[in-house]
């Protein structure tokens, strides 16, 4: 849930006054956070996004390790900007925070085919150009004893059609995670929460990956299974193969997918799905009688998973071939 800290404009300058950014003009929270608290910031020398980290971030102590490896490598990411003394952190209200530029370009609300491409295209690179520190960070905690808590604590909470969903889907991952192929997909470092406010573009340029938050240790597979049932379904939770295509084939371009990545697509879109109706879930609960608190709707994702569990799609290799059209079965 959005948890905001308010902050004075005396606070944030004294906070500014450590970096050489200029003098602060105007400050304003931001309305679109769920789990952290972000100011935009207008200063004499720019526009920049003061954030506080309100729970510990997935990647822990390397959270902005992370940040600095993937911006020393040109991707288009809020890497911290150090104060006078080098330092990357900074503490305000007994929370760690961090000063980043604001980058520029706007969230993708119907997201184009040449869009899913480019996006494609930097998650791989993000995919490549994180594995030098991927054995340093944690692993991602949504797995199946954390799902098995979740839906715990939300059974009693949703109706029979609802649970009875949610208990086949977490049998079906749960066999699908026990699998020792699919405990040698490819592994590394995984945002874990590409959705379309998380990404910014200039028209069909991709301008910004952001909040990584959620940033951790798991299988590459994963985040093209959270883009894809967020970026390429419609309302209904339907698949719209040729975004689905777009994404697929430009992502393969910059980093080969495997066989049997290709084969664990669909459950690595169950599990996806699976995880973030729990979460919604999870944060609707604890937000209930609080009318302030921005939650996002868990019937989203619901919806896929009803639609994954009635069977899944098979991505044949052959898409990757300029001269196939179609490949999807």
């Amino acid at each position: 849930m959005n948890a905001i800290t308010l902050l004075s404009q005396h606070v944030v300058e004294e906070a500014l006054a450590h970096y050489n950014i200029g003098r602060l003009l105007r400050c304003w929270p931001a309305n679109g956070g769920i789990e952290n608290t972000n100011y935009f910031l207008g200063t004499t020398s720019g526009d920049y996004v003061l954030t506080l980290l309100e729970r510990p971030p997935y990647s822990g102590d390397e959270y902005f390790n992370l940040l600095l490896q993937l911006d020393d490598a040109g991707l288009p990411v809020p890497a911290p900007l150090p104060d006078r003394r080098g330092r990357l952190d900074l503490m305000l209200q007994g929370k760690t925070a961090m000063l980043q530029r604001k980058l520029p370009g706007s969230h993708a609300t119907l997201p184009t085919e040449a869009q899913l491409a480019a996006l494609g295209r930097v998650v791989a690179r993000l995919h490549l150009t994180a594995a030098p520190v991927a054995s340093r960070i944690p692993a991602h905690p949504r797995d199946s004893q954390w799902l098995q808590q979740r839906a715990a604590a939300c059974y009693g909470r949703v109706g029979f059609s609802s649970a009875a969903s949610l208990e086949t889907a977490l049998t079906t991952i749960q066999s699908i995670l026990g699998r020792a192929d699919v405990g040698a997909l490819p592994r590394g470092v995984i945002h874990g929460d590409i959705f379309r406010d998380n990404v910014l573009f200039d028209h069909n340029t991709l301008t910004g990956i952001i909040d990584f938050h959620h940033a951790a240790h798991g299988p590459l597979i994963f985040d093209l299974g959270v883009i894809v049932n967020d970026w390429c379904c419609d309302v209904t939770g339907q698949l719209n193969t040729e975004k689905l295509m777009a994404l697929m084939r430009d992502y393969h371009g910059v980093r080969e997918l495997s066989r049997q990545e290709l084969w664990f697509f669909s459950p690595f879109r169950l599990y996806a799905a699976t995880s973030f109706w729990l979460w919604r879930l999870h944060i609707s609960i604890e937000a209930s009688g609080n009318p302030a608190t921005r939650t996002l709707n868990p019937r989203e994702m619901k919806r896929i998973v009803q639609n994954l569990l009635r069977g899944f799609d098979y991505i044949d290799e052959r898409i990757f071939d300029p001269n196939t059209v179609r490949g999807l079965s």
